[in-house]
């Protein structure tokens, strides 16, 4: 028998209406209100209608319950309830909405659950939860009987009647109406239970943490210990202890990265499913020699666009103004595309015309297996979306040379390896590289030289610059074959590129000068290109002016087309950057200045929190280290880190880097043991990510091994010195350390009793020094060691000489250590010259 309430409590029974809503049954009832089921007959569907107890609109209760309606109104996500309507009726406030036919998630939890059940229904929960905040709405009171799960095992998350505007005030509280504490105190926050304190989203991660570990107490089988760890610390007390938002948290709770990548997936599957039927329709509808610009529609349109959007903020919540760029990159690029298929189009030569409308088609390829790739995006992909779309081959370059059509296993092959590449998947795309040239051996030259480049670069991202050398070589050899000098251009940069990286860079401006041969014979339009190719180079070489010089006569060019041209804007920060590095050894306070700029540059075009602006950081503190600078250097580091861990987690070459240079910060400072310990987590950093060869270690034994140094302990340095040697020899890469690592080496030689090795290690180093030209202060050290060994052995006139041509090698040479090393040189010589 149905329970009677008394009739000033507001309660209607069947059949009252309201509204046009016909009342069915009482679906339950709490301390605010009742909850009907009701049918609206105009939309011929059931529907959940909420009213408040009391019958004053203008009540706490009635406040409270629209403020609930409009916050749910807001949103629109399959784990939240949805809202149809909101009015009054005889002063009593009403809200419509969706009918879950179901049971609360702690009627659900009544039952025996596993650990695993509980948690992924919590997850679904957190999906919707999440969703608030990113519509800048806080719940404030999230627990299981706020949570609905239907028939169907979906979990819907409602009663938003606490939820706020994080701009917003408390107004409203449990048991008062006036109190600005609003929640259940059971799962409330310790920050939400004071009513002067301003409250974020993490009250919420606060209350759901709580709940899953009530949850989690009564299931059966224990928790794995990921997920016990990180409820932990999502329940902490203090705020800044808990996760910087609700996506981290359940990151964790499915396992991490991967998981998120296929709940993105997962999420956006349906909404980017135009994505997929536009690349089939793209292949289906378009024969060679089509005219339709639609195509390009088919693969980029605005639903496509805003999905895209949406998908990377899944993946990472910090990336709205990186998806901006990228989508704007993509825009142009598309335009691009039109622009260039309606001239391929007005080409009267039938032969022409179809080359170049072949060209465009491999072209959109590339972009419809970007975007397919982009379609699976995880963290690292929406890092790199920026410059994955400055990397799109350009429509500018299909100038009509005639081609036999690709093979289409061969073209799928290669623009989806390309994609990874140019995405940061590198390694993945490392595996396809064998089969994609195994097609490409039988087709022609320009095919071929096509594929090689592909290979090359893929090599370059994976940190193998001899195998990229070989493929790159190969490149221009079938390029010039083709004579295709659009393609032969693309390879001899990539080429030299990769020169530089082995550490040839005079070398790379030969490679160069013949690129912009080609560039001036015409067809190859990318003056700014090689301009930022030779800049590098330049720098690489030592060649500070002219490497500055050639840097500020590209800037103006590249600043007045990054006006209109969003590309450009990613060769601006390139241009910036070598500026910076070209500056630095001879102008420091200019090169900081160059990287304030483009740091301030970098925020806008990927934002504030982005990886590439962590790299930016980085060098802006590395600059000031030279300048310093201390405490701006440790500030500007200690947020490079933070971002970078953020960003890639605790392994990764980044965040070691990062920890090598503040490594250097801390020797400055005379913070021996601060600068072991930061060493060590570098290195820990890059344990299990890199191979133990990779050069990224040399920098970390070279700190090491000068830490030890210092503390005259040459027996611990001496296994660091070998091994930074042995990297950088089997590296092949900055043969300008190897000469000073062979200086270090030999000290430490000769100080543990090792003379004949020790002779020969800097008679080494000194031979190199001069083979590569470096500056004659370099020369300095190995030979007073030098020096020092001859006078032990008794050969006093032998060392004075050798003690002579040091301090001659810092003639002109200005610095603190170079001043230590001259006096040090000079007192020596005069002690020697003395003794009788």
């Amino acid at each position: 028998m149905r329970e009677q309430v008394e009739p000033e409590m507001g309660v209607m029974f069947p059949p009252t209406t309201i509204a046009d809503f016909t009342i069915v049954s009482e679906l339950g009832r709490g301390g605010m209100g009742l909850v009907y089921e009701a049918y609206d007959p105009d939309l011929d569907r059931h529907v959940a209608i909420k009213v408040v107890r009391d019958r004053g609109a203008g009540s706490a209760a009635g406040l409270r319950l629209s403020s609930e309606a409009k916050a749910m109104a807001r949103l629109t996500h399959p784990n939240v309830v949805a809202v149809h309507q909101v009015g009054t009726i005889d002063n009593q406030v009403y809200v419509v909405m969706e009918l879950v036919r179901g049971e609360t998630l702690a009627d659900w939890l009544a039952h025996p659950r596993s650990w695993r059940e509980i948690v992924a229904m919590f997850l679904q929960a957190g999906e919707g939860l999440l969703a608030a905040h990113r519509a800048g709405l806080i719940h404030r009171d999230f627990k299981p009987a706020n949570v609905l799960v239907d028939h169907e095992g979906r979990a819907r998350v409602g009663d938003f009647g606490l939820a706020r505007s994080e701009q917003s005030t408390p107004r409203f509280a449990v048991g008062s109406e006036n109190s600005g504490i609003a929640g259940t105190p059971a799962y409330m926050a310790p920050e939400q239970q004071q009513a002067d304190v301003q409250i974020d989203a993490r009250v919420d991660q606060f209350a759901f943490a709580v709940s899953l570990e009530r949850a989690l107490a009564t299931a059966q089988g224990t928790a794995s210990r990921r997920v016990t760890t990180a409820l932990s610390r999502a329940r902490s007390l203090d705020r800044a202890d808990r996760f910087p938002d609700l996506a981290e948290l359940l990151v964790e709770l499915r396992g991490g990265s991967r998981s998120r990548r296929l709940l993105a997936i997962a999420a956006t599957g349906a909404a980017l499913g135009g994505v997929v039927i536009g690349a089939l329709l793209l292949s289906a509808t378009s024969p060679a020699g089509s005219c339709d610009l639609g195509t390009a529609d088919q693969v980029w349109n605005p639903s496509v666009r805003a999905a895209q959007v949406g998908d990377f903020l899944r993946a990472r919540p910090d990336s709205a103004v990186a998806s901006a760029s990228t989508t704007s990159i993509v825009d142009a690029w598309v335009d691009r595309w039109k622009l260039g298929r309606t001239a391929a189009c007005a080409v009267d030569d039938r032969a022409q015309r179809l080359a170049r409308i072949e060209c465009l088609d491999d072209q959109l390829q590339h972009l419809s297996s970007q975007v397919e790739l982009w379609r699976h995006a995880d963290p690292s992909a929406v890092d790199g979306a920026v410059r994955a779309a400055t990397m799109l081959p350009q429509p500018s370059a299909c100038t009509g040379s005639l081609e036999t059509a690709i093979d289409p296993g061969l073209r799928t092959k290669l623009t989806t390896l390309d994609a990874q590449r140019r995405s940061g998947h590198a390694r993945e795309a490392h595996d396809g590289i064998t089969e994609m040239l195994a097609l490409a051996e039988t087709a022609t030259p320009r095919v071929l030289a096509t594929a090689l480049l592909v290979a090359g670069r893929i090599e370059r991202d994976n940190g193998n610059p001899t195998g990229a050398r070989g493929l790159l070589s190969r490149a221009v050899k079938e390029a010039g074959r083709a004579a295709d000098d659009a393609l032969l251009f693309e390879a001899l940069l990539d080429q030299a590129s990769v020169i530089v990286d082995l550490g040839h860079p005079r070398e790379a401006l030969g490679l160069l000068d013949a690129a912009s041969a080609l560039q001036a014979r015409g067809g190859v339009d990318a003056d700014e290109r090689v301009a930022l190719h030779r800049a590098d180079a330049l720098g690489q070489a030592g060649m500070s002016e002219e490497a500055i010089a050639e840097s500020m006569r590209v800037l103006p060019l590249l600043e007045a087309r990054a006006v209109r041209d969003p590309a450009a804007r990613i060769q601006l920060s390139t241009a910036l950057g070598q500026l910076a590095a070209a500056q630095l050894p001879v102008e420091r306070e200019a090169a900081r200045l160059t990287l304030v700029r483009l740091l301030e540059h970098d925020e806008k075009l990927f934002g504030a929190e982005h990886p590439e602006v962590a790299k930016t950081l980085h060098d802006l503190g590395a600059a000031e280290i030279q300048l310093e600078r201390k405490d701006e250097a440790a500030h500007h580091l200690q947020r490079a880190l933070r971002i970078a861990m953020r960003s890639y987690g605790e392994r990764h070459p980044m965040v070691s880097t990062i920890y090598v240079t503040t490594a250097h910060l801390a020797l400055m400072q005379q913070r021996g043991a601060d600068a072991k310990r930061l060493y060590n987590s570098a290195r820990d950093a890059l344990q299990g990510v890199l191979p133990d060869d990779a050069p990224q270690f040399i920098a970390i034994e070279q700190g090491l091994g000068d830490i030890a140094r210092a503390e005259d302990n040459c027996k611990e340095a001496l296994p660091h010195y070998t091994r930074a040697v042995q990297l950088l020899k089997k590296t092949g890469q900055r043969e300008n350390e190897h000469a000073m690592q062979l200086t270090n080496l030999g000290f430490c030689l000769q100080d543990t009793g090792r003379l004949a090795d020790a002779r020969d290690t800097l008679q080494l180093s000194i031979a190199e020094i001069d083979r590569l030209q470096m500056a004659r202060k370099w020369k300095s050290e190995p030979l007073a060691i030098l020096a020092d060994m001859e006078f032990a052995a008794g050969h006093k006139a032998a060392a004075i000489e050798l003690e002579k041509a040091a301090l001659a090698a810092l003639e002109g040479a200005e610095g603190s250590d170079v001043d230590g090393m001259r006096e040090y040189e000079q007192t020596q010589l005069a002690t020697w010259t003395k003794r009788k």
